[in-house]
């Protein structure tokens, strides 16, 4: 029995189509039970389990460590769903809880069974695969404006046309998901995918094409990832071929590049909304002023009085951000040890048992604050994990010349701003898939040291 649990062929292909379903989730062959979903993608990821009572004692101490955190973590979260009540946001968290451990689980059993190489090869296939129906899907729907039908297409028939119509969505159903899994997907393959990583082109097309679904989504935070991705690729490319340049060859496009930049000098420019005081400009509102003012059907009858200004755009989130971080930080002061619990920091302002406003807006934008002010000691147990990593990958040795020695630093520079993307970053399996790869990495650079 346990030769055909462990058997690597058998383990490939239940990992590939387990890399391979991912994208899809349950939106695609899901049978819901109420409070529970089973799915394709969710079956291979159980049975990735099945080799665990054959390997689990011979894992490194530093696994057996981060999935005994996780497995208390879990615990934790469902003792205090049947102390408190089992509502909808405490479910939800519990159940990404869950989701965190049975992902980390799957990735160190294949890895332990496959070793790295093998392990890495496939990852890569199916993280193309991931990145490949993203980017379909998303020049879809940036080209046609259609989406997968959900809470925020519904919302779209109440506002003004904009860029936001062509938002990319996918299953998401939110347009910083779809980022944050496009930005991830591509930072994990240029840190292991050699192929991918050393083409001159392709790593910057898909980073520019990325780009183009950030400006209909308005997301600053993945323009800067993208912005950081494209120049260091450049400047990579430029160290490997600088040797090989022949100046001579180049003073055309030099030339090219000096009359473009003098064309700007020596002409007046129209300054957009996006770079100049936006008050210059007609916006989505109306503006109606008088106690006495009304609106009027085509027939003459009054349909309302509108005594105040109406907009219909909506408010910069900017300052709904910070309210979420001053409410997050009073919940961490009033239970600092174990947090308020899972799924409370959503209930607390959907109760508005807050102290500050933030309109409709209930999920922390902000991860630390998410798992910190909800967990206390485990959120901080969780980033203390991350920081290991960071030190083991990026700090330690630093002058050791490994390939993807930069890249691990793009992807530690760009997980803070990530955390910030989403509403909710607990439940992403971004947040699931990240923290074991980084911890399979430090394995397997700490073995090579070893073999050294």
């Amino acid at each position: 029995m346990s030769s055909i649990l462990t058997n690597k062929k058998t383990l490939e292909w239940l990992f590939l189509a387990w890399l391979i379903t991912l994208p899809f989730g349950s939106s695609l062959g899901g049978i819901s039970f109420g409070f529970f979903t089973l799915y394709p993608n969710l079956l291979f990821s159980i049975a990735l389990l099945a080799p665990l009572p054959w390997i689990i004692l011979k894992w490194p101490r530093l696994i057996k460590l981060f999935t005994s955190f996780l497995l208390i973590w879990l615990v934790y979260g469902v003792i205090f769903a049947v102390y408190n009540g089992k509502s909808e946001s405490i479910i939800f968290d519990v159940r990404s809880l869950g989701m965190q451990l049975v992902f980390a689980l799957g990735l160190f059993s294949t890895y332990t069974i496959l070793g790295w190489e093998k392990f890495k090869d496939l990852l890569v296939v199916g993280l193309r695969c991931f990145l490949f129906v993203l980017l379909f899907f998303g020049f879809f729907e940036f080209y046609t404006g259609i989406h997968l039908e959900g809470n925020t297409t519904a919302k779209l028939y109440f506002l003004p046309v904009n860029f936001i119509f062509y938002a990319p969505l996918f299953t998401y159903d939110n347009p910083n998901d779809f980022l944050l899994y496009c930005i991830f997907i591509l930072l994990i393959l240029l840190t292991f995918d050699d192929r991918l990583r050393n083409n001159r082109f392709v790593p910057i097309s898909i980073a520019l094409l990325i780009a183009l679904f950030t400006i209909c989504a308005y997301s600053r935070l993945a323009n800067f990832i993208l912005t950081i991705i494209i120049i260091f690729q450049l400047f990579q490319q430029f160290l490997v071929l600088k040797k090989r340049i022949e100046v001579r060859r180049y003073i055309p496009y030099a030339i090219v590049g000096v009359l473009m930049f003098g064309l700007l000098l020596v002409n007046p420019l129209f300054i957009g909304p996006k770079y100049s005081a936006v008050n210059k400009f007609q916006k989505n509102e109306l503006d109606v002023s008088g106690r006495d003012s009304m609106i009027i059907d085509n027939s003459g009858k009054v349909v309302d009085r509108v005594p105040r200004k109406v907009k219909f755009n909506e408010p910069t989130a900017d300052q709904v951000r910070m309210n979420l971080i001053l409410n997050g930080l009073d919940l961490i002061k009033e239970q600092p040890i174990l947090g308020v619990g899972p799924g409370q920091f959503r209930q607390r302002h959907e109760d508005k048992k807050v102290e500050r406003n933030v309109g409709t807006v209930l999920s922390p934008h902000n991860f630390v604050i998410e798992i910190v002010s909800q967990f206390g000691i485990f959120g901080w147990a969780y980033l203390l994990f991350v920081a290991y990593a960071f030190y083991q990958l990026v700090l330690k040795k630093w002058k050791v010349n490994r390939t993807n020695r930069y890249w691990m630093l793009i992807v530690f520079i760009s997980i803070p701003i990530m955390w910030l993307m989403p509403s909710g970053y607990l439940y992403q399996a971004v947040n699931w898939l990240l923290l074991p790869l980084l911890l399979i990495e430090v394995l397997r650079i700490q073995k090579e040291e070893n073999v050294q």
